[in-house]
């Protein structure tokens, strides 16, 4: 059919659904479950397996607070577009203990999100797996593991970002975008494949904390394990990082981002050309401390 959702709550608030298993195919777009002005409802234990040939989400949630996705799968296959699941102007809504398994078949693929939170605040997002598949990929796009996109005082932590795609792709394990005090913690962040990786990318968002996470990133060309762009105070302390490129490896990169409090940790960084273990471009007032690294490059590192 052109579009199909497996469970769909408009208007309704309080609602809870629990131990539900759901099986959606849809030609255009797919929901597994859809939350659409239902405050303080939440989606509990369940399971969606989502198929469709063009854009598919496995759960979205729009306008409704306090939203809570608890132990929740969703297995998406197929489409162009995906979000396991997308949670839009929800403030204080939360994921945790998910997994979301995206494959997208496409040759024309333009992106795909795991979790992709908009403009709602307070969202923390906890023990939570997001895999992210395109074997064969001929178009350019975008795959992320998690978003969060004008969202302050979001969270993600002791949560697992595996991705892997092929061809011209761009990869993020994590976007941070305009979400001041953003919190990063215990998360694992793998990315595999495609032309730029950043594990880690947070941009005009002030006071972010990346702490005590693991982060392996392998692309075609340019790779970065953490970067941060007009983004003041960040903070990035005991994590691990691995950076293999073929071209161009950073392992930390700050960009006009003043008062980086601490940059401490690990870092192994291989580049294919060149090769940087931490670099700080216009960013006064950072401190780097105690950091072990291993720098490798035939060009320059």
């Amino acid at each position: 059919c052109g579009a199909a959702v497996g469970v769909q709550v408009l208007t309704s608030t309080g609602v809870t659904i629990k131990d539900v298993n759901a099986k959606v195919n849809g030609r255009e777009h797919a929901d597994g479950f859809t939350l659409q002005g239902s405050g303080g409802g939440s989606m509990v234990s369940s399971f969606f397996d989502v198929f469709t040939e063009l854009s598919l989400d496995g759960g979205e949630i729009r306008q409704s607070p306090n939203t809570a996705i608890s132990g929740t799968r969703v297995t998406l296959r197929g489409g162009q577009f995906g979000n396991g699941v997308m949670i839009r102007e929800s403030p204080s809504s939360s994921v945790h203990n998910s997994t979301f398994d995206t494959e997208m078949v496409s040759l024309s693929l333009s992106s795909s999100i795991g979790v992709n939170v908009l403009s709602s605040t307070g969202v923390p997002i906890k023990g939570t797996t997001v895999k992210l598949r395109c074997p064969v990929c001929l178009g350019t796009g975008d795959s992320v593991g998690a978003r969060l996109q004008g969202s302050g005082g979001s969270s993600v932590i002791d949560s697992f970002f595996d991705i892997t795609y092929a061809w011209d792709l761009n990869n993020d394990g994590v976007q941070v975008f305009q979400s001041p005090d953003t919190t990063i913690r215990g998360t694992r962040v793998k990315i595999l494949g495609g032309k730029f990786g950043n594990a880690i990318w947070v941009r005009q968002s002030e006071g972010t904390q990346i702490l005590d996470s693991f982060f392996d990133v392998f692309t075609e060309m340019k790779a970065t394990g953490i970067g941060a762009f007009d983004s003041p105070m960040v903070d990035l302390e005991n994590n691990q990082v691995t950076v293999t490129s073929t071209e161009t490896a950073f392992g930390v990169r700050l960009v006009r981002s003043p008062d980086s409090e601490r940059v401490r940790g690990a870092l192994y960084v291989v580049g294919g050309l060149s090769a940087c273990g931490v670099q700080v471009l216009g960013s006064p007032g950072t401190a780097i401390s105690q950091v072990v690294g291993k720098v490798k490059s035939p060009g320059h590192a």
